[in-house]
């Protein structure tokens, strides 16, 4: 008897727990959602707006600074032409890029993060394509979203997906329902942290432009406060130009007389 009502008991949690934790992989499958529409659709409309009022300007401080960094290089170029003729020294380049030619170079690369970015996705899409798993309503609802994860390589959004869609297989039938518990608990403490990971990412989001700029693109005040910002941003770079080219004709006439 005392075993029967443990049993009733410990099936009562279980089932409590599990309905606990499909009202979490919910709750982050809105979270989920949420970002996707974000940064693809309320995205396009805020840069659509945007561009209509400022994109003459935005596009003319993109070529002028691009003019600018262009300069810059080339007096850093012409620069280590006068060092070389000067100092007639063949090996300069080499040491000015290299100033320990004794310490190895080691390349920051993101293959494990690539790898891993891989085998999410064709894990997600043998569960979910309609190919191999039929027109689901998993298919339905998240495949554009996980399209843009991997698009994005957002190894974060997918591990959420590959933990909510395809680590979703609990033993229904495990003899020992006390570690089912615990696996239990175990998973919606990790979606939990998920969640709350996720909330962070979508309220850092809203802070950076161009969704900051939502709320304001009908305010007029805005909008011309915005422009003189710009226009003043403008008339930095164009002096910046003048000095390059300036600082470049000068450069380049000491080095002809020096070669």
């Amino acid at each position: 008897m005392h075993n029967n009502n443990f049993s009733q008991y410990t099936n009562g949690k279980i089932l409590e727990l599990r309905e606990a934790l499909l009202k979490q992989k919910h709750s982050l499958w809105d979270l989920l959602d949420e970002y996707y529409y974000i940064t693809n659709i309320v995205y396009s409309q805020i840069m659509y707006e945007y561009e209509m009022i400022f994109g003459e300007i935005e596009e003319e401080i993109e070529e002028k600074d691009r003019l600018a960094r262009e300069l810059s290089s080339k007096i850093e170029f012409t620069n280590r032409k006068q060092n070389f003729s000067k100092s007639n020294v063949t090996n300069s380049f080499s040491q000015q890029n290299n100033p320990n030619p004794n310490t190895e170079y080691i390349p920051n690369c993101n293959v494990n993060i690539k790898y891993e970015v891989t085998q999410l996705y064709r894990q997600l899409a043998k569960k979910l394509h309609p190919d191999l798993a039929g027109d689901t309503y998993e298919f339905r609802r998240f495949w554009h979203n996980i399209q843009d994860s991997y698009k994005q390589f957002d190894v974060q959004r997918l591990r959420m997906f590959y933990q909510t869609i395809v680590s979703d297989d609990i033993d229904a039938e495990n003899e020992n329902r006390r570690k089912e518990e615990i696996a239990l608990r175990t998973e919606i403490q990790d979606i939990q942290f998920n969640i709350n990971k996720l909330k962070n990412r979508i309220a850092n989001l809203k802070t950076q432009e161009p969704y900051v700029f939502k709320d304001k693109m009908n305010d007029r005040l805005w909008i011309v406060n915005r422009k003189q910002k710009l226009m003043l941003k403008l008339f930095h770079i164009d002096v910046e130009i003048i000095n390059h080219q300036s600082k470049l004709r000068n450069l380049s006439g000491k080095y002809q007389s020096v070669s």
